[in-house]
């Protein structure tokens, strides 16, 4: 009840949860897949048949859902994908705080250049594609593999954990390419890593988490992904010749929302919850404000019947511009940002279509 009355939009007081016959089930899946995806494993799989009983009763929180989605009906909203574990852990070890000073001036990516193929897009991304440009280039850790190459995968696995990790932890920027869908978990664990993410998906807004108390266009540098396409090199030219201030800036702005995205603030579940921590030797611990958040959200839809991913959570306010705020309204398509267009990288040869 509290939760929801603190919800985003609601007017202190006002809200109520919904009555005892209307009661929301509320859930949080790692993925839309998980409703029954036939490669998913059977003890992570959610059968089809516990959102034919619940109904309309059920409310879904995902990390992501194909093109043109949700599919599945109880999908209402979107939640943070968890922290790769080895740059949380280096977090931890830090105090919660990222030292710049150690980071290099370069981009950095590792991964499979193969995705596509597997959701609705039925092809492989352009942008995953256009990557191969810069492998070996000065100022660019690029490095791609193919699906069956573990060592260079991001997912996590104890082969991978060193390149992947460490890679975004020394970088000042990091690539974050569509997949086989608009979003990656990339852009939290670069976040998290205080690298900034140069992402190239048209479509990643309305994949994003909390956008109603996460500022995300303030502090990500966003590149269609057919002009990315077309002149890789000059993109990858123009990241690297931002002005400081500018890196800054981004830097600054991570800083205010990574707590609000990351879930794993402690090594293990059996661990003190982090806020028993709080104040040890005179320091001041961060702690997760994902739950929170998460809750906040989902009571406030519950309350108030909003079960559209799209629809705004807050009240506009006067001189808002809702292409920043509606993630269906705000991508990257047919624009050029100004960082690229002062390189010239913008051009005819690069233009998307209308």
């Amino acid at each position: 009840m509290r939760a929801a009355a603190n919800a985003p939009g609601a007017k202190k007081g006002t809200a109520s949860l919904p009555a005892r016959d209307d009661k929301k089930f509320l859930f949080m899946l790692p993925s839309e897949w998980m409703f029954g995806k036939e490669d998913v494993a059977e003890g992570l799989k959610v059968s089809a048949a516990v959102e034919k009983a619940l109904g309309g009763r059920l409310m879904t929180a995902v990390t992501d859902f194909d093109d043109g989605g949700p599919n599945v009906a109880s999908v209402v909203a979107t939640v943070p994908f968890a922290t790769h574990s080895s740059v949380a852990a280096a977090l931890r070890s830090a105090g919660g705080k990222v030292d710049y000073h150690t980071k290099k001036r370069g981009t950095f990516f590792k991964g499979t250049g193969v995705r596509g193929l597997e959701g609705s897009l039925g092809r492989l991304t352009e942008a995953r594609v256009a990557l191969e440009a810069l492998v070996g280039e000065k100022g660019h850790d690029v490095f791609l593999s193919s699906d069956d190459e573990t060592s260079d995968d991001a997912t996590g696995s104890r082969k991978s954990h060193g390149g992947y990790a460490e890679g975004m932890l020394s970088s000042t920027f990091c690539w974050v390419p569509r997949g086989d869908n608009p979003t990656s978990r990339r852009i939290f664990d670069a976040v998290a890593a205080g690298c900034i993410p140069v992402v190239v998906s048209d479509d990643i807004a309305r994949y994003l988490p909390f956008r109603w108390a996460v500022d995300w266009r303030a502090m990500i540098l966003q590149v269609p992904e057919a002009i990315f396409a077309a002149d890789p090199k000059g993109v990858a030219a123009a990241v690297l010749a931002l002005p400081d201030a500018v890196v800054d800036a981004l830097r600054a702005r991570m800083d205010a929302a990574r707590y609000k995205l990351l879930w794993n603030d402690r090594a293990a579940p059996t661990d003190p919850p982090c806020e028993a921590n709080r104040g040890n030797r005179g320091k001041k611990t961060p702690c997760s404000e994902a739950p929170r958040l998460y809750m906040d959200e989902m009571l406030f839809r519950a309350a108030t019947g909003n079960a559209e991913p799209d629809a705004p959570l807050c009240e506009r306010r006067e001189g808002d511009d809702a292409r920043f705020l509606d993630g269906s309204a705000w991508n990257a398509q047919g624009s050029c940002p100004p960082w690229l267009a002062m390189r010239g990288v913008c051009g005819e040869k690069a233009e998307t279509k209308s």
